[in-house]
């Protein structure tokens, strides 16, 4: 091949390129940091580009506390990404400065929209769905509850198949668990509420139901979180702090499988991660999930925390992210054996898949004692004066009735503000 030849191919070649480099949309996704879900999302990715070589993903994450605000911030700039996942409870916050786009049920494969619900499980779209109108597609459907390590109820002589139903047993269980040095400071904590204000603003919750309180009235006008119920919450909240189990000074990265908590709170999903970054703990040997804890006497309940995938409706590439949402959204017996995610499609608990996961059962017999976190604009922004109170109570010596005093002067305060 002579110099010009190969010159004009190289030119052809490279304009062949560009072109189709040209054609290519890309759309750029953003979540929060879990490591399972990071890892099947990137397999995800590989697999529809394969299929769908006109479309580029491009994916980010960031810490799960930092991820509304930053949307937040984007989304005022006129910014922001193409698609995203959103929380059940945060959904108004994002349907109110409209950037959220309706699903495009024909990107599902299906031509109308009671197509697309009839895949999923009766009004498990609710939370995603304003006026009629349907915005999101459920990505988990989670359930708060109970996680403890076996091998620590064996060590104190604790019947590991028998952990504690109410908060008062969780104390005494927890009391033998703790493990304190020499110096009298603990170094093996009995319990953990979680420490991102997100996480401890849902715990919260699930105490407040179980005591017959709420944070809002019924018109959502007005905070009543320091209302007596309210009052008994904060101190079943601290209870573990005063018994001396639970330091909230302490935490540190992944205390839990590092065996420096014995008992803690949290999802279906919580197995996966422990598996995929600490395999030498075995689920049914070291830990295990149990029922969530509630108060004798009171009202039973347990909190649901859900995500649901959203597209931009500023962006200008809508398609391309439905079609990415369905084609993720079309494997949920993946989602529930890779990440441990309950996706709430028709039939799922029935497969081959299901049975195989140890631990479903505990969460599917809590469903009829699920509770919602309230609807509310300012749900984002309650989290800081929340984490605040309890803060105020555990960290720096307040009152309780004093500390939910001033929270519910500042909610009152956001609620004034978006009227």
């Amino acid at each position: 091949m002579n110099r010009k030849v190969l010159v004009l191919t190289v030119v052809i070649l490279a304009l062949a390129f560009a072109s189709a480099a040209q054609a290519q949309t890309v759309i750029r996704y953003l979540g929060h940091s879990f490591d399972p879900t990071n890892n099947l999302v990137n397999q995800m990715i590989a697999e529809f580009e394969a299929e769908n070589p006109d479309i580029r993903v491009e994916y980010e994450w960031v810490p799960a506390g930092q991820m509304e605000e930053k949307l937040l911030t984007e989304l005022a700039a006129g910014v922001g990404p193409d698609l995203w996942h959103v929380r059940d409870r945060s959904f108004l916050t994002f349907q109110n400065v409209g950037a959220m786009a309706p699903v495009m049920p024909e990107a599902f494969g299906v031509e109308t929209l009671e197509d697309l619900l009839a895949l999923y499980d009766p009004g498990v779209t609710d939370a995603y769905t304003v006026d009629g109108v349907l915005y999101g597609i459920p990505k988990e459907h989670n359930i708060l509850t109970l996680f403890y390590r076996m091998d620590h109820f064996e060590e104190v002589g604790l019947d590991p198949h028998s952990p504690p139903t109410t908060w008062e047993e969780l104390v005494e269980y927890g009391e033998k668990l703790t493990i304190r040095d020499d110096r009298g400071r603990v170094s093996r904590m009995g319990f953990m509420w979680p420490e991102i204000s997100s996480g401890k603003l849902t715990r919260f919750a699930s105490l407040l139901y179980q005591v017959g309180g709420d944070f809002f009235n019924e018109d959502m006008t007005e905070s009543i979180i320091n209302n007596e119920a309210g009052l008994r919450a904060a101190k079943l909240w601290t209870a573990p702090i005063e018994a001396g189990i639970y330091d909230p000074a302490l935490h540190l990265e992944d205390d839990f499988p590092l065996g420096r908590v014995s008992m803690m709170t949290s999802g279906p999903y919580e197995p996966s991660n422990i598996t995929t970054n600490y395999p030498h703990l075995e689920y049914g040997t070291h830990f295990a999930a149990a029922r969530y804890p509630q108060v004798p006497g009171g009202e039973e309940a347990v909190i649901f925390t859900g995500w649901g995938w959203v597209v931009n409706n500023a962006s200008e590439k809508q398609e391309a992210a439905w079609r990415f949402i369905a084609f993720m959204a079309d494997q949920p017996e993946r989602w529930l054996s890779d990440v441990g995610f309950i996706q709430p499609r028709v039939g799922l608990l029935d497969t081959p898949v299901a049975q195989t996961i140890p631990h479903l059962d505990t969460f599917m017999e809590m469903n009829p004692i699920v509770r919602f976190m309230p609807r509310t604009p300012i749900y984002i922004e309650m989290h800081t004066p929340f984490a605040d109170m309890i803060d105020r109570i555990s960290l720096e010596g307040w009152d309780h009735q004093q500390a939910l005093d001033a929270l519910k002067a500042e909610l009152d305060e956001l609620l004034r503000l978006r009227r």
